[in-house]
C-alpha cells in the first residue's frame, strides 16, 4: 500500500534491489511512486493498471492471484471497488499470508476466492512455543531475525524473491477477528503495513455446534498455500555433510534427516485433515521431481486430490503440475 492507502504491485515492502532505492512503499504516494522506474526500465505498476491491462488482451479466463502483503481497511476497500468495477469477480484469487486482510474481504464480499499462504507457518512445532515468542517484548525482533536469514536462503535455493532486510516481524493468530487485532496493534502503536507476518492456527474445521472458526468459513471453498521445505533443507543437509565426522553419518541418513526437518509427516497429516474438510491444499517452492511425486502420491493414498503445485528453480518461474510435460506421462 503507498501513503495514500492505492494498491502498488510490488512484491517487497522496499523498493531496494529492484530500482536501487531504500524508499518504503508505505512513505510514498502513487504520484511519487510513478516517477520511479525499475532497472529494467518499466514503470511502477498499480492494481488498477494492472486491471487496465488484463482487460486488453484476449485472454478472458487466466486468473490473477493477488497476494496482499498488508492490513490496511482503505486499501483492501480499493481492492474489492477495483474488483467491482473492473467486472473481475470471477478473474481473482485474493491470497495472503495475514489471516486478517482475508477476513476483512469475506466479510465484504464472501463471494471471491480466497487463499491462505502457508497456514500452518511453523509447522511441526507446537502451538505453545510459537505463543511463547509472540507474548514476549522481543518476539517480533526475534521473528524478523528468523525471517532474514530464512528469507535469504530461500531466495538463493529457489531463486525467489524476498531475500531483503526483514527487520520488523509479528506472529497473527489467524482465528483472531481483524477487528480485535488492529485494536491490539493500535494499543501498542503499531500497524500491519510492510511487515513480515507469520500466521498460525488451528485447523479450521466447525465445532461440535456447527459453528464455524473465522478462517473456515473464508476457505471453505478456497485453499491453503503451503511452502515446501525441501529446497532449503537439502541446502543445509549440503553444508553439514562437509563437516568431518558429522558429514558421514549426515549422509548415510540423509533422506530421513531431510523429512524430519522438512516437518513432511507434520505436513501431510495437516493437508489431511484440510482435505477431509473440503480445503484444497497448494503446495509452492518446490525445486525437485522427486518431492512432488512424493506430495502428490502420499496426498493421494490419504485420499486426496492436490490443488496446484507451483514449481521454482529449473523450470523458470511458477507453473503447474499438468503445465510440465515431463511429469504428465500418466
Amino acid at each position: 500500500m503507498s501513503k495514500d492507502h492505492k494498491c502498488i504491485i510490488h512484491h517487497n515492502s522496499t523498493l531496494g534491489e529492484s530500482s536501487k532505492r531504500p524508499d518504503r512503499v508505505r512513505d510514498l504516494t502513487e504520484a511519487e511512486l510513478s516517477e520511479i522506474t525499475y532497472k529494467g526500465g518499466d514503470d511502477i505498476c498499480t492494481l488498477e493498471r494492472l486491471f487496465e491491462l488484463v482487460k486488453e488482451t484476449e485472454n478472458s479466463t487466466t486468473k490473477i492471484n493477488i497476494d496482499i502483503k498488508d492490513f490496511d481497511e482503505d486499501g483492501l476497500d480499493e481492492i474489492l471497488q477495483l474488483i467491482h468495477d473492473n467486472d473481475m469477480e470471477h478473474r481473482v484469487a485474493l491470497v495472503s499470508w495475514l489471516p486478517q486482510s482475508l477476513q476483512y474481504l469475506y466479510e465484504k464480499d464472501p463471494t471471491l476466492e480466497y487463499s491462505m499462504s502457508y497456514f500452518p507457518v511453523i509447522r511441526g512445532i507446537p502451538r505453545f512455543v510459537i505463543e511463547a515468542i509472540e507474548n514476549i517484548p522481543s518476539g517480533s525482533r526475534i521473528f524478523g531475525k528468523i525471517g532474514t536469514w530464512f528469507a535469504k536462503l530461500r531466495a538463493g535455493t529457489v531463486r525467489g524473491v524476498g531475500s531483503e532486510n526483514i527487520t520488523d516481524a509479528t506472529v497473527l493468530q489467524a482465528d483472531e477477528h481483524w477487528g480485535d487485532t488492529k485494536k491490539r496493534m493500535d494499543d501498542k502503536g503499531e500497524d500491519l503495513i510492510g511487515r513480515h507476518t507469520v500466521p498460525y492456527a488451528d485447523v479450521p474445521v466447525a465445532d461440535e455446534s456447527g459453528d464455524m472458526s473465522i478462517m473456515a468459513r473464508v476457505l471453505q471453498k478456497g485453499s491453503v498455500n503451503i511452502m515446501a521445505l525441501e529446497p532449503v533443507v537439502e541446502k543445509l543437509v549440503d553444508k553439514f555433510e562437509k563437516i568431518p565426522l558429522l558429514g558421514r553419518l549426515v549422509k548415510k541418513h540423509r533422506t530421513k534427516i531431510v523429512d524430519v526437518l522438512s516437518a513432511k509427516e507434520s505436513f501431510l497429516n495437516y493437508a489431511e485433515q484440510l482435505g477431509t474438510n473440503g480445503i484444497k491444499v497448494n503446495i509452492f517452492d518446490i525445486t525437485q521431481d522427486e518431492h512432488v511425486d512424493q506430495y502428490v502420491e502420499k496426498m493421494k493414498t490419504a485420499g486426496l486430490e492436490p490443488g496446484v503445485v507451483y514449481f521454482s528453480g529449473e523450470y523458470e518461474g511458477l507453473h503447474t503440475r499438468d503445465q510440465v510435460p515431463d511429469l504428465n506421462e500418466e
